[in-house]
């Protein structure tokens, strides 16, 4: 949950207007985080939700950044993002017997 919280205080963060830099940092940590969710800390159960993860860790990559242009498609893209975080998390909490 503390990935997700994490991801979520950035993204507030970054509906203010910030340097290019906050953003690139931004799309670093959400690329990070959704792979620590894939390959370790709680991977999603079904192969689609692999996909969906791995889908939004390549959106996010720093390496070769997808150029969206629009602040406002990025906004949408970042809280559904921290949504599919949060979900993958209390579902792997879930179905480990933890209950939230």
């Amino acid at each position: 949950m503390t990935a997700s919280l994490v991801a979520l205080g950035m993204v507030l963060v970054g509906l203010g207007d910030m340097p290019y830099g906050y953003y690139m940092l931004l799309r670093l940590v959400l690329c990070g985080i959704c792979l620590f969710h894939l390959l370790g800390g709680h991977p999603p159960a079904s192969d689609w939700q692999r996909w969906v993860t791995g889908g939004f860790a390549v959106l996010y990559n720093p390496i070769v950044p997808i150029q969206l242009g629009d602040k406002d498609l990025w906004i949408v893209i970042n809280f559904l993002t921290v949504g599919w975080l949060f979900f993958i998390e209390r579902q792997s909490k879930t179905s480990a017997g933890v209950r939230t």
